[in-house]
């Protein structure tokens, strides 16, 4: 019995994903994603208790990987001696390129139900606070690097916070313009040699 509600509930979210990626958060409705799974609209409603919960929970895996990538950079970076330079800083960037383009392309859909189409739910907040948890990891980065190799103005909360949204904002083009896998890591050590 709980395998079958398993699988039901794993149709539900299956048919959950792909309403939400055509239709869009606002356009996606209960009665289509119970009528794609195959199960009823009460049904539905046993597993989950509305399309906000439904949406959260589609794109769940994709938010907490990011957060423990970011998590586990922060810790990587705490135990390394040899933060000698913003040149090295940019180096480990553009070596991270090839990880980060192939995570973008693995988990495109899931991020661009994320950024881009989430508008009218709780997830509207996600690219202000992913910019922010970006921030306070490129904070710990840059206070490690002793001047003069970083400048003080780039030390400053706010220019972090600036460049931690231009590089969601990044994030976010390359999903909406659906620049291709192969292109990517490109791009990403492209934006990686700006902070040279």
């Amino acid at each position: 019995m709980q395998t079958r509600k398993e699988a039901i509930r794993r149709s539900i979210l299956d048919s959950a994903r792909k309403r939400f990626l055509q239709d869009g958060y606002l356009g996606a409705t209960m009665r289509d994603i119970a009528a794609d799974a195959g199960c009823s609209l009460g049904n539905l409603y046993t597993y989950f208790s509305n399309k906000d919960d439904l949406l959260v929970e589609v794109v769940k895996p994709t938010l907490t990987a990011i957060r423990k990538a970011l998590t586990a950079a922060r810790v990587q970076d705490d135990s390394q001696d040899d933060r000698a330079d913003s040149t090295s800083l940019a180096r480990s960037m553009e070596e991270s390129a090839e990880a980060l383009a192939a995570f973008v392309d693995d988990r495109r859909d899931e991020l661009s139900l994320l950024l881009l189409r989430h508008e009218g739910s709780s997830l509207a907040h996600v690219p202000e606070s992913l910019a922010q948890e970006l921030t306070e990891f490129l904070a710990c980065r840059m206070h490690s690097v002793p001047p003069p190799f970083v400048e003080a103005a780039t030390r400053s909360s706010f220019f972090l916070h600036c460049y931690a949204t231009f590089l969601v904002n990044c994030l976010v083009e390359a999903l909406k313009h659906e620049v291709p896998g192969k292109a990517l890591p490109e791009l990403i050590r492209s934006i990686a040699r700006l902070t040279r």
